[in-house]
């Protein structure tokens, strides 16, 4: 909000007097968002004049449309853009400002509720068969006073191979499971006026082994244990953090293996490799 000032003086006989000052504060509320007019406009520009000689009149300039038909001091149903206020007092004083009437875009947002999933450096990370439940997190519609937003909810439940948008209005809960790979859930949010916006998350899904051996953090020491209960041979891990980097691969000596782990706290994969044949024989995750 800005304010701006005019120091009035009056003249006479007996000296020199000064009046109050002539100012005024500004402010706007935000717009709906439009790229096409399907709604009536909504933003909202307001002036307060103070000091000066009252009354006051108030004349609008659309910096792109040219000036506005009203002298109140409050116009709403305005689109967004740069405007100009001038205010005149009784004696003919003037003062101006510039106000930027800015319009508000949809913003999805939606969370993944999930027990078998763990969220680790932005991404999801699971084994097959994952049961999760997506939720739109959008609570509330766009805080514009006229009209009401009447934004659309549209569902991509895997959008890395799957054209099909499903609409799903208000806050709807989407139970789905997910099989191995790398998937992309998205919720677009759009509005009656064509202003759009996506919100996509990753989900990875790891192919699930029957365990073979197990591993273990070892707090403070910057170790891990790792056990090999049948004492298979030509068994080697490798431990991936969760952006697929390799962060360890070791071929196994015996049942019991302790191994300096000296990396970041977080989410990390791991497999368990016959080194004779490159087979997985097992895969996890483990938490640092």
């Amino acid at each position: 909000m800005r304010f701006l000032v005019i120091i009035l003086f009056l003249a006479h006989c007996g000296g020199i007097t000064f009046a109050q000052e002539l100012s005024v504060k500004t402010g706007t509320l935000p717009a709906e968002c439009r790229t096409s007019p399907q709604q009536f406009a909504s933003g909202v520009i307001y002036a307060e004049a103070e000091g000066g000689v009252p009354p006051y009149s108030y004349q609008w300039q659309d910096m792109v449309n040219g000036p506005l038909q009203t002298t109140n001091n409050n116009v709403s149903g305005q689109i967004a853009g740069l405007y100009v206020v001038t205010v005149t007092d009784s004696i003919g004083d003037q003062v101006s400002d510039t106000l930027v009437l800015d319009s508000i875009s949809p913003a999805p947002d939606f969370e993944i509720i999930s027990n078998d999933l763990t969220f680790d450096n932005g991404i999801y990370v699971g084994f097959e068969k994952a049961k999760i439940e997506c939720v739109n997190a959008n609570k509330e519609f766009l805080a514009v006073p006229f009209p009401p937003p009447d934004h659309t909810y549209f569902w991509n439940l895997n959008a890395n191979i799957d054209e099909h948008w499903t609409p799903k209005y208000n806050y709807e809960e989407l139970d789905t499971t997910y099989a191995k790979g790398l998937h992309h859930i998205c919720l677009a949010e759009t509005n009656y006026n064509g202003c759009s916006d996506t919100l996509c998350k990753t989900i990875q899904i790891l192919e699930f082994k029957n365990n073979i051996g197990s591993i273990y953090t070892n707090q403070g020491l910057d170790e891990i244990t790792i056990t090999n209960p049948t004492n298979k041979e030509d068994l080697k891990i490798m431990i991936y953090s969760i952006s697929g980097q390799l962060v360890l691969d070791h071929i196994l000596n015996g049942p019991i293996d302790f191994l300096t782990f000296n990396v970041a706290k977080g989410v990390y994969i791991f497999q368990f490799i016959n080194t004779s044949n490159g087979d997985c024989l097992s895969a996890g995750k483990f938490l640092n």
